[in-house]
């Protein structure tokens, strides 16, 4: 940097001045640089920026900024409001071009996808926790370029073409693979990769040259069900390109168990023959890596056992009363999501080596949320009858003062999820109401569901309801002829009725009902009983 300065006293005097700062600067300002992810990619293609806590810890309600050389607002998330739904403080260069991976919150990842990349992006992009404590910053070196590696083969002769990969050789736990290509100027190198993109060891490539031409062979082993990729390369004219395969190992009986993150879960393992192991060997890993709990003949890893993975220490016990039946199950204490993967149970001794395997999933369950306090969480639903004939019925669910906003679906009493109107939705001071209307013409226990995702957080109401014209199978009357007894009823009760009157009416002998007599019996036997019967008129 240059500077055109007069020699004037007062500009001396203000150099004097300024000059000690400049020095402070330079001497307090050379610091060494935090960890720089560098992330290069081709111009008008999408682009991740990776940022993740180490500690797995979920951010679904924790706010985080990311920004372009400490300028510019690229991506903030607040819970349930973010700069997808247009949070005005996002610069207008990534509005609408920016997201991030919601369903990931809960692991701790805050990364964020941005699409349609310009030479423009370019730059130092901080990835910031600023309420977490510690406060956390990731840093990331983004470079949009032109020329990176892709395919060119349109674009030149000599270039690699699609590698030819094969299964050479398979047997019911492992596979040999084989890549080739053939041909190719400048000399390609070759790589395997699994379907998640990592790089797989491989045995050495095999190199031939021919007119200044080269072929090269890879192989490799897998002992696993994937896609299985490719890579063929040739650094030197930006080229690449790759096949890929699908290649299925027979794997062995996998229990899987899903539990919610916080709870105990018991991972099952016993053997048939219901044996006694308490002198037996048997070893719980985790990925084939961690060692979860070894217990050897009374010794174990709670008991002075080492080896032990400190993710699982003081978290991890056996059931000792259940060694004498073949029991070698565990339970985990207070899981957390870091603890999902693949578990094996294995006897090493055992003739014949006995080895089970367990997935354990662990992560947040939908499930009635409502005591936790959470702020938003939906009320049980209202549910109510609008409007009823006989052979329909209008019902309505309705959920107010809602956030994030919910999801609502009816079911009937066999969890089948029913066909309804389209929801009502409206908002107000950042909360939602909403309602959901369904016509159904059926006897039976209807239930309404609200369901929140982000938050976990499932609750419902149901009610029954009775249609004249829609009784179901199970009962023993139709609907028709249901319709058909009504006014049959109503009839039968208007004929007792009048019955009723009748009698009443001979009772009191206003009215005499004829009917046979022997002669001689027209009128009253005799004085007597018809003095008896002037003395009842005149009383009535």
């Amino acid at each position: 940097m240059m500077f055109n300065l007069q020699t004037s006293s007062t500009t001396m005097k203000l150099l004097l001045l300024v000059f000690p700062l400049l020095c402070f600067e330079v001497t307090f300002g050379d610091i060494s640089e935090p960890n720089v992810i560098k992330v290069t990619v081709e111009e008008g293609s999408d682009v991740i920026l990776p940022c993740s806590l180490s500690s797995k810890e979920s951010i679904m309600f924790q706010l985080f900024v990311w920004t372009r050389d400490h300028q510019k607002t690229v991506f903030v998330h607040y819970p349930y409001f973010h700069n997808r739904y247009g949070y005005p403080t996002q610069d207008e260069e990534f509005i609408g071009r920016v997201s991030h991976f919601e369903d990931e919150l809960k692991s701790g990842n805050a990364s964020i996808i941005i699409r349609n990349t310009e030479v423009a992006d370019s730059g130092d992009y901080t990835c910031d926790f600023p309420q977490l404590q510690p406060r956390q910053i990731f840093h990331i070196k983004l470079l949009v370029v032109g020329g990176v590696f892709k395919d060119r083969t349109a674009e030149n002769l000599g270039l690699a073409t699609k590698p030819y990969v094969t299964v050479v050789d398979q047997t019911a736990d492992w596979a040999l693979l084989q890549c080739e290509v053939r041909g190719a100027f400048p000399k390609p190198k070759l790589r395997w990769q699994d379907s998640d993109g990592k790089k797989l060891p491989a045995e050495e490539p095999k190199e031939t040259e021919r007119g200044g031409r080269y072929d090269v062979i890879l192989q490799i082993n897998v002992t696993k069900t994937d896609n299985y990729r490719c890579v063929a390369t040739q650094k030197e004219i930006s080229h690449q390109i790759y096949a890929e395969t699908y290649v299925y190992i027979h794997e062995p009986n996998v229990i899987k168990v899903i539990v919610e993150e916080g709870s105990d879960v018991i991972l099952p393992c016993s053997l048939s023959s219901k044996e006694n192991i308490m002198f037996q060997l048997f070893e719980w890993n985790k990925d084939d890596q961690k060692q979860v709990f070894k217990y050897d003949g009374g010794f174990h890893s709670n008991k002075g056992n080492p080896g032990q993975d400190e993710q699982f220490i003081e978290r991890v016990s056996h059931f000792k009363d259940g060694l004498m039946s073949g029991n070698a199950s565990i339970i985990i204490r207070h899981t957390e999501v870091a603890d999902s993967g693949v578990y094996t149970c294995e006897f090493p001794r055992h003739q014949p080596r006995q080895i089970f395997y367990i997935k354990l999933v662990v992560g947040d369950i939908l499930r009635d949320r409502t005591a936790e306090n959470i702020p938003g969480t939906a009320p049980k639903p209202s549910v109510t009858p609008l409007k009823q004939t006989m052979n329909w019925a209008l019902l309505q669910c309705e959920v107010r003062g809602a956030l994030p906003k919910p999801k609502l679906h009816w079911q009937d009493s066999d969890g089948n999820i029913l066909h309804a109107e389209e929801p009502k939705v409206t908002e107000r001071r950042g909360r939602y109401n909403v309602i959901l209307q369904i016509n159904v013409t059926k006897t039976n226990n209807y239930r309404c569901v609200a369901t929140q995702e982000k938050i976990k957080h499932q609750v419902d109401a149901e009610m029954y309801m009775l249609v004249f014209g829609g009784i179901s199978k199970d009962n023993s009357v139709s609907g028709s002829c249901y319709q058909w007894m009504i006014p049959f009823i109503i009839l039968s009760a208007l004929c007792c009725y009048f019955i009723c009157v009748l009698l009443a009416l001979k009772w009191k002998g206003y009215i005499t009902l004829p009917c046979k007599k022997d002669r001689g019996a027209a009128g009253p036997h005799n004085q007597q009983e018809a003095v008896q019967l002037n003395t009842r008129r005149e009383a009535v």
